[in-house]
């Protein structure tokens, strides 16, 4: 634990800060104390030892099928699997996927095809099975035995954000940036389920949260907006060390307080926690290694949906953007969007796509 990290904060001063921003229906509401419960949770990083053991867990439990599952081809190499070798293996593992997105021959040898089964999407597959069985609007039907895919934001998405969470829809968030994580929102949930012991009711909290706004507009940490705050931005967003959302009204004071999700992912990615969550580690390092070499852009976004409104802005970037009305589109890219990801029902909500384009 850090030097500087601050004790957790109490139940009691959660309420009080909801007394002081938000209304008395919400104090009134059915989750109230829930989220009480939430902010206390997640305010330091003592709390989340034991939820974050549990993801720990569930991500080796996983992983350690997965090698089982191809332990006679890794015994045809003469490498023999077993529980005291099999963080090793991962490393090895590991390392060897790394290498795939910095160009690889067309063939992979069989240990390669091996790394790709054992560690591809290793999370998401945790993060989504729990998802699935605590409330939240996943098409598990038809993904029984993978992982589900969640939605994806990319931009600055404002009202859509909102429709999302009634949604009860989890999210990959990557209009924030690789320091704020993609996962990381996923993350916090999964915490305050397991730590809070939520079940099924998760998933209705996250329909519930967008409901509560704050009764007077709060200026943001970095004096660029003067609005009302939503309960979301309070208990999931704040301001952390990396700075990551200055524009935002809430500063976590304490860089162990995982309302913020760049305290979250910083710390979970920090060397020092390879010991204690190698698997977690690993993974999110991963992530935000391609995350800052693959931005999530024009391409990236027409890979994974077939979009007629997309492929106008894919067909207006790869001529650079010189013909009129093209720098309307980039704009309306820019202006967010929500991917929505299941078997047979994918689309995009954009945030602001004008009717004459």
């Amino acid at each position: 634990m850090e030097d500087d990290a601050m004790p957790a904060q109490s139940e009691a001063s959660v309420a009080v800060d909801f007394t002081q921003h938000f209304s008395q229906a919400f104090q009134n509401s059915d989750y109230y104390q829930d989220f009480c419960d939430v902010g206390a949770l997640l305010s330091a990083e003592e709390n989340c030892r034991g939820p974050l053991a549990y993801l720990e867990q569930q991500l080796f439990i996983l992983f350690s099928e997965r090698v089982m599952a191809a332990q006679g081809a890794l015994r045809a190499k003469n490498i023999d699997i077993t529980p005291d070798t099999l963080l090793d293996l991962f490393n090895h593992l590991s390392g060897m996927r790394k290498q795939w997105n910095r160009g690889t021959p067309a063939e992979f040898n069989e240990l390669a095809e091996i790394a790709k089964k054992t560690t591809s999407k290793l999370l998401t597959t945790v993060l989504s099975r729990w998802e699935a069985d605590n409330g939240f609007a996943v098409d598990k039907e038809f993904f029984s035995s993978k992982h589900l895919p969640a939605d994806l934001l990319v931009g600055n998405v404002l009202s859509l954000f909102n429709d999302q969470l009634a949604s009860g829809r989890p999210f990959k968030d990557l209009g924030a940036g690789p320091q704020h994580g993609e996962h990381t929102h996923r993350i916090q949930w999964y915490l305050i389920g397991i730590g809070l012991k939520l079940g099924p009711k998760a998933g209705a909290m996250f329909r519930n949260v967008k409901r509560w706004i704050s009764r007077q507009p709060i200026t943001s940490i970095d004096q660029s907006n003067t609005v009302r705050r939503y309960l979301w931005e309070y208990l999931f967003d704040r301001e952390g060390d990396p700075s990551n959302a200055a524009s935002v009204a809430f500063r976590c004071t304490d860089k162990l307080d995982f309302r913020a999700p760049s305290n979250l992912n910083r710390f979970l990615m920090d060397d020092a926690q390879r010991g204690t969550y190698p698997l977690l580690n690993w993974c999110l390092n991963y992530r935000f290694d391609k995350r800052t070499h693959q931005r999530a852009g024009i391409e990236y976004v027409s890979s994974k949906v077939s979009d007629r409104n997309v492929k106008k802005v894919a067909n207006a970037y790869e001529r650079q953007f010189v013909e009129p009305g093209d720098n309307r589109l980039l704009r309306a890219f820019n202006s967010g969007l929500f991917i929505r990801r299941g078997h047979l029902i994918n689309g995009v909500k954009w945030q602001n796509w004008p009717d004459d384009l």
